[in-house]
This record gives C-alpha cells, structure tokens and sequence, in this order.
C-alpha cells in the first residue's frame, strides 16, 4: 500500500478561517489516495512565493523522507517559485512529489506547471493592482466609485503612510 503525507496550503486567513479551500484540497487528495495511506497531514496558510517561509511544507517533507512516503498536493499551483520548486523535487527523489492536478508529471512537465502557476500568479497580481489604481482614480476624480453590487465606496480603506 503506497504511503502518502498530504500538504494543503490556502493563501489568506479568510480562506485559512472558512476551512473551505482546505477541505475542498483535503478532498481532492483523499480521492487520489484512495487505495493509499494518508500517513501525515499538513496545513498552512501562506501567501507568497518563497517556499522557505513555508514551515508545514518543510514539515511536510521531512515526514515523507522520514516514512519513504510521497508528498502529495493537490494543485501544483501552491509552488510559485520554480527553482524552489524543482529543488524539493529532487529532495524528493524521483516520483516521490505527487499533484492531483497533474498526477503522471515527470520533471519537465512539472517545470511547466510551475513556471505557468508564477506567470499566472503575477498576472493576477498586475489586474488587481490595476483594478485599484482606476478605482483610486475615479474616486479621485468623482468623490466616489459604485461597485458592482451598488455600493457607493468613497476610499480603498488603507492610506498610505508617507515619510513626513
């Protein structure tokens, strides 16, 4: 029976908080574990690219490489930085990094993966910076923005805090 040590990871305290990212990773990774053994859980909240601020991950692979187990997760999104990435890969060993995703990846497919889930990740980070910034203009210029549910937003929330 394959031996696996699951790893889920959400990226803010909402969703941290819901538990409902988490679940829905749980079970993801319960049905690709069917006929294995789930023989370690780690959950974390982060959000970022460095995986060495990660300590449930590092956790994670210490347990696998302790009970020869495969690391599993279940998106290959929740690696952003691919050096770091393919470096936990080859501290794996080979076939020993598991995600659901893309269950049969090797390294090349892997580098893919993780190189689109960073592109993708900046992307998103660009439209939403973007989306702010026309906001912010637009309550500049009018006093106000409507949202798309009617509400009347007179500011972002946060200021900024300038050196004096």
């Amino acid at each position: 029976m394959e031996k696996y040590v699951s790893y889920i990871r959400v990226s803010t305290k909402k969703q941290g908080t819901s538990g409902l990212g988490l679940d829905a990773q749980k079970r993801i990774i319960d049905y690709f574990t069917k006929d294995g053994e789930i023989v370690g859980e780690y959950k974390e909240v982060y959000s970022g690219t460095k995986l060495d601020k990660c300590v449930e991950l590092r956790n994670a692979i210490n347990k696998a490489k302790e009970l020869g187990a495969k690391l599993i997760l279940a998106k290959s999104d929740r690696f952003r930085n691919v050096k770091d990435a393919l470096t936990i890969m080859e501290e794996l060993g080979e076939g020993n990094l598991i995600c659901c995703d893309i269950p049969t990846a090797d390294e090349f497919t892997f580098t893919l993966f993780f190189a689109i889930a960073r592109r993708e990740a900046l992307i998103t980070s660009l439209r939403t910076k973007q989306g702010l910034e026309s906001i912010a203009f637009k309550i500049k210029k009018d006093g106000y923005y409507i949202s798309k549910a009617g509400n009347k937003i007179k500011s972002l929330g946060r200021k900024k805090l300038t050196p004096e």
